[in-house]
């Protein structure tokens, strides 16, 4: 979702939107006069986001907004803290965000990935209803939501797989550091407990994608014979010049963001009559290595599979243009939810490999320049492993960069030293609030430290501090939790 004003030359999304309106309102609800220690360390990073994301948009435009998004949109942990609080937050909110979020789980109208937050809030919330009667009537729907859809947890992609079991382990190393129980049973009951999780793993999960999470010698014989065919590749490697970067990707075509009005383009022989194929094909001319993209292949094919075949140059890379946009549509159109299908182990350890090229690249290029700032906002990065591999073109090709899956490599590619400073700051916090948590022996507190940690997880494979619809509940959530540690010292007279 976003807004484009006749004035600006690139759209507003949701997030900055939201981000407005909640900056506007915490003027008439808080007083920032009250606000000590860190206030000039804030007041800084924030002045520092702001003038290298204006710096930025003069050099490369508005993409240097979107990587400036990864660091503003931390204020939403401000805007969290400062509206959490029992007149706020009265009980008759309370039990609309509960029945809102049992509807959700019921009817299934959200993402996967979500599943675990919005089981513990739900739960979190009954619990604090002063009602008994309430309480349980809540609890009583709240059961059958989960046993409907407890799979969906383990039924998901490898890096929820991963993060959902992070934050259960979590819960259970915590609680047993909390719960009073003789010394001598403790081994034994988590012993009993993760025997059980992982026959839950390995009866629901879908075997081969994570069986690929375990088997690391898989994952480094993959790796291995990519880099081998970089390296073979690398001497004839010429980098596809690209127009101009692209904030978003709206739907357009593949080949939107490339400079084809400067390629020459080569019609392809025309097959024999009654062939079912007939491509058109597009050459860019006196390249070393010729990129052909098909734009047909079979009448009525959902997919088109990408191939190699010799051309006069040295190498010639064929790729094909699927139209999985459209088909994606189409299944919006017919409301046709998605299924999760088994995933082959080919597929399964070369999207791993995928991110590695991509992390090692930018770990090179990091290395090589060593901006102590971090590289500027807007700039386009490309993996040179990727675009020799042709890996990802619809991506690159398309907007003119790759998405780093790593909201933390990005942190530090981005912003350098304060990249550094900023993770080992949230870091350093986070476990600032699991040990006032535990001190408190603050059940509701721990249960919402699963929710970071499983999204602090995620983070590390996947763009989730980058955009909106993920990084904002994140932070919001994060800064709920630091209001309510908040509200257990000043309960307890520690504030």
């Amino acid at each position: 979702m976003c807004v484009q004003f006749s004035f600006l030359g690139f759209p507003v999304f949701i997030g900055e939107i939201f981000l407005a309106f909640f900056l506007l309102l915490s003027l008439f609800v808080f007083d920032f006069r009250s606000i000590k220690g860190w206030k000039w360390v804030v007041v800084f990073y924030f002045l520092c986001v702001i003038a290298k994301a204006i710096w930025g948009y003069s050099l490369w435009g508005p993409l240097s907004f979107r990587h400036a998004a990864l660091f503003y949109y931390l204020v939403f942990i401000f805007f969290g803290f400062i509206f959490y609080n029992r007149a706020f937050l009265s009980e008759p909110l309370r039990i609309f965000i509960a029945s809102l979020i049992l509807v959700i789980c019921v009817t299934k109208c959200f993402n996967d990935y979500w599943t675990l937050a919005l089981w513990i809030i739900a739960f979190i919330l009954i619990k604090s209803f002063s009602s008994r009667g309430l309480k349980y009537f809540f609890y009583a729907v709240l059961l059958p939501a989960i046993l409907l859809s407890y799979k969906v947890i383990i039924l998901t992609s490898r890096t929820f797989i991963v993060s959902n079991i992070s934050a259960v382990v979590f819960l259970i190393i915590t609680a047993f550091f909390m719960l009073k129980i003789k010394t001598i049973y403790k081994p034994v009951i988590a012993g009993a407990i993760f025997i059980l999780l992982v026959i839950f793993v390995f009866k629901f999960s879908l075997v081969n994608s994570f069986g690929t999470v375990l088997d690391l010698t898989g994952s480094i014989s993959q790796y291995r014979q990519f880099d081998a065919e970089i390296k073979g590749k690398r001497k004839y490697y010429l980098p596809q010049k690209i127009k101009k970067a692209k904030l978003f990707n709206p739907g357009s075509s593949t080949l939107s963001g490339l400079e084809i009005n400067e390629i020459p383009q080569v019609k392809a022989p025309e097959k024999e009559a009654g062939s079912p194929e007939q491509p058109a094909l597009l050459v860019p001319a006196g390249n070393k290595i010729s990129q052909v993209t098909t734009l047909k292949k079979e009448a009525g094919s959902p997919e088109h599979p990408a191939l190699l075949v010799p051309a006069g140059n040295k190498i010639s890379q064929v790729t094909t243009l699927k139209k999985e946009q459209d088909i994606l549509k189409n299944n919006i159109n017919r409301k046709i939810k998605p299924i999760m299908k088994e995933r082959s182990h080919e597929e399964a350890y070369g999207n791993t490999v995928f991110r590695l090229l991509i992390w090692r690249d930018m770990i090179a290029e990091f290395s090589r320049y060593r901006p102590i700032l971090g590289f500027s906002f807007g700039k386009p990065f490309r993996s040179e492993s990727l675009e020799i591999l042709n890996l990802g073109n619809r991506d690159w090709l398309r907007d003119g960069w790759i998405e780093p899956h790593n909201s933390y490599l990005n942190m530090l590619y981005r912003m350098g030293i304060l990249g550094v400073a900023l993770i080992g700051f949230l870091i350093w916090q986070f476990c600032g609030m699991v040990k006032g948590f535990a001190t408190f022996k603050s059940l509701s507190g721990i249960l919402l430290c699963s929710i970071l940690i499983n999204w602090l997880v995620a983070a590390n494979f996947l763009p989730i501090l980058e955009l909106p619809y993920n990084a904002i509940p994140f932070w919001a959530l994060w800064g709920v939790t630091l209001g309510y540690l908040k509200e257990l010292k000043d309960r307890r007279g520690d504030a």
